[in-house]
């Protein structure tokens, strides 16, 4: 069951980026990406928060630890979804159709893990996670995710 790793662009162009059987190897290749994509290039730490250009979408297992048993796969017919993988093979699951948890990795500054986030409109000088596909912060950004050929 082969897998590629795709990246789509602010004006909806994808293009794969790799191939393989072994989601972690892709996985770690859209991290390593992402990173290249906004903290390689940045000069200071705000740049790296507020100004970044790619993501990776992460799926939270129950205890909020990224996992593997579920990878976002894009869009079919304008619905996100992700692949749940069961023992019998992976099963699309529309988003909207159950609560998924998630998050949007931006890179690796200084060995610790960078995720979206915008300013916290309740706590002055403090920021709030993205945890939805929808958010308004994730508009114009190019996406790496995960598809199942």
């Amino acid at each position: 069951m082969p897998y590629q790793l795709i990246s789509k662009n602010e004006y909806g162009e994808t293009a794969i980026e790799s191939s393989s059987e072994d989601l972690n190897k892709l996985t770690e290749l859209a991290r390593k990406k992402v990173t290249e994509d906004n903290i390689s290039n940045a000069l200071a730490l705000d740049d790296k928060i507020n100004n970044w250009e790619s993501c990776f979408v992460e799926i939270l297992n129950t205890e909020g630890e990224p996992t593997n048993e579920a990878v976002y796969g894009g869009m079919d017919r304008g619905k996100h979804f992700v692949y749940h993988f069961k023992k019998n093979g992976a099963e699309k699951v529309y988003l909207g159709d159950v609560d998924v948890p998630m998050r949007f990795y931006i890179g690796t500054d200084n060995k610790k893990d960078l995720y979206a986030s915008v300013p916290s409109m309740k706590r002055r000088g403090e920021r709030d996670l993205i945890t939805e596909i929808g958010h308004q912060g994730l508009v114009g950004k190019t996406f790496y995710y995960i598809f199942k050929r």
